[in-house]
């Protein structure tokens, strides 16, 4: 593949597909998979099957996370990586405001806080509020901006 910057998974799931097809292809140029020329044969059906149930099988390959931790620090260094941005973040956040963004609620059991991330132009921004309040800025309590090449942080608060 002339792809190199894809995960080893991804790139054998591809590939894996790529080669199915091909077979397919092949495959239907024989009469016996045809039992009219818009309808397949028993034969052809299952060998309809079985390709169905390759791709389907590689619809939920994801890439490897550790193959996307080494690829970004190759490929973006000396940037830190997005992993590595939102652990300063959420520890900006625990020690300069004293929010967990970790902590999860004792009445439903489920996380207290939302954040969510962009990185652009070696600059990272993880705005964060509580929840239910996703998608109204005014309920949002601020944004962390992490400098990608400086590991610095910084914090906007928003007034309320």
């Amino acid at each position: 593949m002339r792809y190199r910057d894809i995960s080893p998974v991804l790139k054998a799931a591809i590939s894996e597909i790529g080669t199915e097809f091909i077979s397919l292809h092949e495959d239907l140029k024989c009469p016996e998979m045809w039992r009219r020329p818009h309808l397949l044969s028993k034969i052809g059906l299952q060998r309809w099957k079985k390709t169905t149930k390759i791709v389907e099988s590689c619809l939920n390959v994801s890439p490897d996370p550790e193959w996307r931790e080494k690829w970004e620090k190759e490929r973006v260094s000396p940037y830190c990586t997005r992993k590595e941005a939102i652990i300063i973040a959420v520890k900006y956040v625990l020690e300069n405001i004293g929010i967990d963004l970790e902590e999860i609620d004792s009445e439903n059991g489920k996380a207290k806080y939302h954040y969510s991330f962009l990185a652009k132009g070696g600059r990272f921004r993880m705005p964060f509020g509580k929840w239910g309040k996703i998608g109204n800025p005014d309920k949002d309590i601020g944004v962390v901006e992490v400098d990608m090449l400086t590991r610095e942080a910084r914090l906007d608060v928003k007034k309320h």
